[in-house]
């Protein structure tokens, strides 16, 4: 599902199918709150999410920390934990990445060849300062990129789309003064995720159950069941 047909599922429900007070405008911040109340409904469930890997090319020399990439709009604005860096100079072959340290304090260094270490730290990425410029390789778990054009897709499914639209709905409900709207379209919203819910955790299935995501590079994933 796109976020176009996310939209005119959301005006369909709040009687405004031609968009006259739910312009896009209207729609965005409204999206947003009820695609992170999703992330964390999932995180309730104990669902793990996949991994994505973001590559940050040509990071100047010198560079002691990623505070720059998690700006808004930038490729580590989503990331909630690393789990692993990779480290290049500029320029060479992937095959060249080599394994960054991870480590829980970084040490005041003299900038070295190439990033020997770093910190994850209140949401951001302390580095080993190099003395060139060097290629990052990161992987760690992000959250769903914002939903803002018409093309972005749902990032964790097809199957999530009446839970986003039932909560958008109830959220507009509370936002318009509609107590009906917003009971209605919230308890549809619960409903709508306790079935997921239920397909996600059975207590009898031993297996991984992963939520999927896009990365910044990649085409959308769905729920993905895999053996361990």
């Amino acid at each position: 599902m796109l976020y176009s047909d996310l939209k005119a599922r959301i005006r369909d429900l709040v009687d405004d199918p031609s968009g006259e007070y739910t312009t896009d405008d209207y729609l965005l911040n409204k999206v947003a709150v009820v695609y992170d109340d999703l992330y964390n409904d999932l995180r309730s469930t104990g669902a793990q999410f996949d991994e994505s890997v973001v590559e940050l090319i040509n990071v100047t020399a010198g560079t002691p920390d990623l505070g720059a990439y998690f700006a808004s709009g930038k490729d580590l604005e989503m990331l909630l934990n690393p789990t692993r860096m990779d480290a290049k100079l500029t320029g060479l072959d992937p095959i060249n990445y080599l394994q960054v340290t991870l480590t829980s304090r970084l040490e005041d260094l003299q900038p070295g060849a190439t990033i020997g270490a770093f910190e994850w730290r209140r949401g951001n990425i302390y580095i080993t300062p190099a003395t060139a410029a060097m290629d990052i390789r990161i992987r760690g778990e992000f959250l769903f990129s914002a939903l803002k054009e018409d093309a972005d897709p749902i990032e964790v499914g097809k199957n999530m789309g009446s839970y986003l639209a039932y909560k958008a709905a109830s959220l507009i409900g509370i936002v318009r003064g509609n107590p009906q709207w917003e009971k209605s379209y919230g308890l549809l919203g619960d409903r709508a995720f306790d079935s997921i819910a239920i397909q996600i955790v059975k207590a009898d299935q031993g297996k991984v159950k992963r939520v999927g995501r896009v990365s910044r590079r990649g085409a959308p994933n769905l729920f993905n069941i895999n053996p361990r």
